[in-house]
This record gives structure tokens, C-alpha cells and sequence, in this order.
């Protein structure tokens, strides 16, 4: 009896993976896609991942290397691409790579004004990252062995991780002076209000006014959705409606209201 029912349990086994298998076959068009483990402590194969030439990436120095994996068909994965692009001003001592699942969209990173510090690269739709998550980031060593997995799709775990480990130490000078304006206003508050009485002083004289707020707005001049707190840690603010006047490339004056 025991001979049997061990017999019948192989056999349900057996036909679980064959059916599993078989899922898999079907659902990625005839093969099984190879996966690339971004879980802590795996090791990342190199030979997955493409550049625009269609080579295989190889560790460009000994230093780490940070990873953003999005997609091009992914609609938070491109509103994400607008706050990674400032990540090369605050980031130093690391590589900075956005690995994108389908093909690298050059037309989009050029008009928004991503920095060839950043380097692109991709999975060509032939393999997938092992968590089925995007957006998502991990930090790899030069041997492509991840220290850090950020498992879910919240991009202010990572900014943690650079602001932590990463950071310039200008970093602050550097994204300022991205914006090539002398004289500017970042207006930090939650609806993206630019037409309150305190900054349309600041507008009459001369100054630029860049919105940072906490909530996607969409797309919008002059508007930054600060995804991860990025600016707002970097400018050490907490949650209060602020103005952080600047000229030529630092903070002058911080005013609540």
C-alpha cells in the first residue's frame, strides 16, 4: 500500500512539472525565458544583457554599479525615468545603468535630457528579472554579485541606499546648477501651486520657478513629481510647503508658508 500511494505521488509530481513547463513554454511564445536573479547575494549574468551595439555588458572599472530595470511599455516605469535622470547629479564613485526589459526608447531619454553618465542597457525581450517587477532596482558589484535589492517598486529605497552610501559630496551644488538658471525658486508643496502671492514676487523678480511635488501630476513645464523625496531630502526638508531660493548654484533663503 505504501509502495502505491509513493508511486502516485511521483507520478502527481511529475505531471505538476511537465504542466508547469508546458505554462511556460506557451506563455513566452514557444520557450522558456532564462531569468536574472536580483535577489541579495545572487549573481547577476552578464551575458543577459545587451547595449545598442548588441554586446554583452562587461564591468567598466571596480566600482559598484546602480541598476534601474524598467520597461518601455511600462507607464510608471517612464514617469519613474524623470527623477532617475537627477541621480547622476548627487551619485558618485558608481556606475549608473538603467536596464530596460524591451528596447532601449533613445528618443524619450533624449528629450528628456538623461545623461550619457547613464548608461543604457537591455534585455531585448528575451530574458526577464526573476522578481517580475517594474520598476525596480538592485546595486551590483563590478563581479555582477547584488549587495542590494530593492525588491518592490518604491525608487526611495534606492535614493536611501545613494543618499547613504553614494552621495557627492556637492551634491546639492551639482543639482542646482542643472538647471542652468542663476537665480532660482524651488517651490516644494503638495498641488504644484505656482500662483500663490509669495512666488509670484519671486517670478516678478526674475527668479525661475521649478514646482517639486509630492503627487503626479503628469507631465507639466517647470513641474518635478519628487518621486523618492529626492529633492526634498537632498535640501533636508520635512513635509511643510517651502521656498528654497537659490542663486548661482545655493540656497539663500528657506521660507515656509
Amino acid at each position: 500500500m505504501n509502495k502505491k500511494r509513493k508511486a502516485l505521488t511521483v507520478i502527481v509530481f511529475t505531471l505538476f512539472a511537465v504542466m508547469i513547463a508546458a505554462g511556460g513554454y506557451i506563455l513566452f511564445g514557444g520557450q522558456v525565458k532564462p531569468s536574472i536573479d536580483a535577489t541579495y547575494n545572487a549573481t547577476v549574468n552578464f551575458d543577459l544583457i545587451y547595449n545598442e551595439n548588441d554586446e554583452c555588458y562587461k564591468s567598466e572599472n571596480e566600482n559598484d554599479t546602480i541598476v534601474f530595470v524598467l520597461s518601455n511599455s511600462c507607464a510608471p516605469c517612464v514617469k519613474q525615468l524623470e527623477i532617475i535622470k537627477y541621480v547622476d547629479y548627487i551619485a558618485d564613485s558608481v556606475n549608473l545603468m538603467i536596464l530596460w526589459e524591451d528596447e532601449i526608447p533613445k528618443s524619450r531619454i533624449e528629450n528628456l535630457g538623461v545623461s550619457d553618465n547613464i548608461k543604457n542597457y537591455t534585455l531585448k525581450g528575451k530574458s526577464v528579472i526573476n522578481t517580475g517587477l517594474t520598476p525596480q532596482s538592485f546595486v551590483m558589484d563590478s563581479q555582477g554579485k547584488v549587495i542590494f535589492s530593492n525588491e518592490d517598486s518604491d525608487i526611495g529605497k534606492m535614493i536611501n541606499v545613494i543618499y547613504n552610501n553614494y552621495k557627492k559630496s556637492d551634491s546639492l551644488e551639482e543639482l542646482i546648477g542643472s538647471f542652468e538658471n542663476d537665480r532660482i525658486v524651488f517651490n516644494f508643496c503638495s498641488d504644484g501651486d505656482s500662483d500663490s502671492e509669495i512666488v509670484n514676487k519671486y517670478k516678478e523678480k526674475g527668479y525661475a520657478v521649478i514646482s517639486v511635488t509630492s503627487y503626479n501630476q503628469g507631465s507639466q513645464n517647470n513641474v518635478i513629481y519628487d518621486e523618492g523625496n529626492l529633492f526634498r531630502k537632498l535640501f533636508d526638508l520635512g513635509s511643510s510647503k517651502t521656498l528654497v531660493v537659490c542663486e548661482y548654484g545655493k540656497p539663500v533663503s528657506y521660507i515656509n508658508y
